[in-house]
């Protein structure tokens, strides 16, 4: 958890406080603009796909080492759990945009999936939670978006 917490910390300060995490911002909402505005997308792309294969080395890296053995099937059962995060991530915020604040929060929602696990409850329920969850998201952003 100290490796997540401060990969937190770093990419809060890399996305909100940086030139290159608001030429990131830039490209994902408009590339046809940020091309316009002169941000040289080509190198944009490579560093965040970098960064991305890079932590995704990392959360192999450290799922191997909780399991014990390098398996290549080892996380699989994450993807819901972290695109549930993500999503939760991008409706926190009333734009749509995701935020690595939002992120934060889609991910302490993720962490339910543990509690579950320890209040024994069986699997296929836990994806049931965790789809509610993305169902109640997409609702509560519908909700706020006829606001506008």
């Amino acid at each position: 958890t100290l490796i997540a917490v401060i990969l937190y910390m770093v990419f809060y300060v890399f996305m909100g406080h940086t030139a290159p995490g608001r030429k990131l911002y830039a490209i994902g909402g408009s590339k046809e603009a940020a091309e316009v505005a002169g941000i040289p997308i080509f190198r944009y792309r490579v560093l965040a796909f970098s960064l991305c294969g890079a932590i995704a080395g990392l959360a192999g890296a450290l799922v191997a080492s909780r399991v014990g053995s390098a398996n290549t099937t080892a996380g699989q059962g994450y993807f819901l759990q972290s695109y549930a995060a993500v999503f939760i991530g991008c409706t926190v915020s009333k734009s749509g945009v995701p935020c690595v604040v939002g992120t934060l929060i889609g991910a302490v929602l993720a962490v339910l999936a543990n509690g579950l696990t320890i209040l024994q409850m069986p699997s296929f329920m836990q994806n049931i939670i965790t789809g509610g969850i993305i169902i109640l998201a997409v609702v509560i952003q519908k909700i706020g978006a006829g606001k506008n």
